[in-house]
């Protein structure tokens, strides 16, 4: 069918956060193919240890519920972005996977770490 959605990518920003701080995920949905795919679908589970806050996307039709989900067309080379911010709630490594299907039976999966478990060490001099 002449559509590739592997150039897709996601991050989050900051990647470490803690408890009670905010972290917006940002994906780009993109189409390195020559189709275009006409009813493309996204869906990404809220990640463990945060609470969703807003989201939005620059095309498309955005909603929520326990994850983000998106539907629309991705055209060549015209990428659609999809952001959502989140409230860190636990403090560990919070793994997010979301999973983009072009509908035509085609799915990658795109993936981004937040470091919500912060460690302090203490400093240490020594004389020499």
């Amino acid at each position: 069918m002449g559509v590739l959605l592997e150039p897709s990518r996601k991050r989050v920003a900051p990647y470490q956060a803690g408890i009670g701080e905010v972290a917006t995920y940002t994906l780009v949905l993109v189409n390195g193919g020559t189709a275009p795919a006409l009813s493309a679908h996204l869906h990404d589970p809220l990640p463990g240890g945060t609470t969703h806050i807003t989201g939005w996307a620059s095309s498309g039709e955005y909603a929520f519920d326990e994850g983000v989900h998106w539907t629309g067309p991705i055209t060549p080379f015209e990428p659609v972005t999809v952001t959502f911010r989140v409230t860190v709630t636990t403090a560990s490594l919070v793994t997010n996977v979301a999973t983009l299907d072009d509908g035509y039976g085609g799915v990658v999966s795109v993936t981004a770490w937040l470091n919500a478990e912060r460690v302090l060490l203490p400093l240490l001099t020594r004389a020499n």
